[in-house]
Parts: structure tokens; C-alpha cells; sequence
């Protein structure tokens, strides 16, 4: 059985650029305590390595942390909590589509652009 190289991904949300390390693909409920320290790394809240180690935060727990338990028990500010929690349900979702991103949805609520790029084009 052969293993899998790590992938190097990155994403791209406004204001925020984030490297995901991941064995693809590998659910975040699946990460070791060590894992949860990579991507914790990777997703720029290092910082807060020590105390994930502390309490033994494993993928099982790591998926049931709530903002209590981020701000009272490990120390994350707001802002912290909200960039885990995007980046927990990015890295899910990585993980629920075998290591591709979830495709986007299309500007304009789902509908077919097409014929607005083509009118476009023919404007320039």
C-alpha cells in the first residue's frame, strides 16, 4: 500500500490566505494530535500549539470544539475562533471531495452566465 505525499494547498478568501497541509485526503475527525498541531500551523494559529497538546486535542475533539471551549479553555480570541471555524469546514470539505475544493457556486445565484460573459466580450 502505497502513501499518499502531502498536499500543499492554498486557499484564497478575502483578506485571509491560509496553506493547508493535509495527507489527501484525511477527514479533520481523523487527525492525530499531532496533525492537529500541523494544521493549526498551517492555518496560522501555531500559536496555540501548546495548549491543543495540553488537553490532548485529537481530530474526534477537535470537530467538537465549541467557541466556549476555543476562548476558555484554549485562549483564542474571536477573531481566532472564527478563522478555525472557516478553516475547519474548508478542510472538511477538502477531505468530502477526495482533495479537489468544492466547486463555487456561479456569480448570480446559480444561473447560467454565459450569455453575460459573451455580451461582454462583444462590448469590448
Amino acid at each position: 500500500q502505497t502513501t499518499n505525499p502531502p498536499l500543499l494547498l492554498f486557499h484564497h478568501q478575502p483578506y485571509i490566505n491560509y496553506i493547508y497541509i493535509t495527507m489527501s485526503p484525511k477527514a479533520p475527525s481523523e487527525f492525530s494530535v499531532d496533525e492537529v498541531c500541523m494544521w493549526l500551523t498551517a492555518i496560522g494559529l501555531g500559536a496555540s500549539i501548546d495548549k491543543f497538546k495540553e488537553n490532548a486535542i485529537d481530530g474526534g475533539m477537535l470537530v467538537t470544539l465549541q467557541d466556549a471551549d476555543l476562548q476558555g479553555d484554549l485562549g483564542l480570541t474571536h477573531l481566532q475562533i472564527r478563522k478555525f471555524h472557516q478553516s475547519l469546514e474548508f478542510s472538511t470539505s477538502l477531505a468530502a471531495t477526495g482533495g479537489a475544493p468544492a466547486p463555487a457556486a456561479p456569480a448570480g445565484g446559480g444561473h447560467d452566465e454565459s450569455g453575460r460573459v459573451a455580451a461582454l466580450e462583444q462590448e469590448n
